[in-house]
């Protein structure tokens, strides 16, 4: 069985590059847009990973605050921050 890994970013090229290549090393993913579709994902069925982009820009929730429900909720799942950003301000 595969594992399964949520993709978390606001840009939708991003989302359909990094499934691509997972799917392509055997990995089954589902993508989320934003937090509210993230945190509904979560509640449908917990993934194994978590990749989760640093700035959600069309959510009601950055990134980080995404993070923040999720360790909430599901205090052992695994999350990698990603970001296209070089530097944080």
């Amino acid at each position: 069985m595969a594992h399964d890994i949520l993709i978390v970013d606001d840009e939708e090229d991003i989302r359909t590059q990094i499934a691509g290549i997972l799917e392509d090393c055997g990995y089954r993913t589902r993508r989320a847009s934003n937090s509210t579709e993230t945190m509904d994902a979560m509640a449908g069925r917990q993934p194994a990973l978590v990749i989760l982009d640093v700035w959600l820009g069309d959510s009601e929730m950055d990134g980080l605050e995404t993070l923040e429900l999720i360790r909430r909720d599901y205090p052992e799942q695994q999350v990698v921050m990603i970001s296209g950003h070089a530097t944080f301000d």
